[in-house]
């Protein structure tokens, strides 16, 4: 982590996409599962973290599903 890269020049943001709680779930409770989500969350801190103190704006996208998974697609039941 020594090295350190100038801010992008224009209007940079940092976009975190889908990450949820689900994510640490063993992978017999979850169908897409993680293996070492908590390596990719420390990961994902450590980058938030990083935008936060060069003062980049960070913007979090969260996919939602119905209760039921209907809408989740072609995956094998839990």
């Amino acid at each position: 982590m020594g090295k350190t890269v100038d801010k992008i020049v224009g209007k940079a943001a940092l976009l975190v996409i889908d990450v949820t709680k689900g994510s640490l779930l063993p992978p017999e409770r979850t169908p897409i599962p993680i293996f070492d989500a908590q390596t990719a969350v420390d990961n994902i801190v450590n980058v938030v973290n990083a935008a936060r103190k060069a003062e980049i704006p960070i913007i979090f996208f969260r996919e939602v599903h119905r209760q039921n998974l209907i809408d989740f697609g072609r995956l094998p039941p839990i």
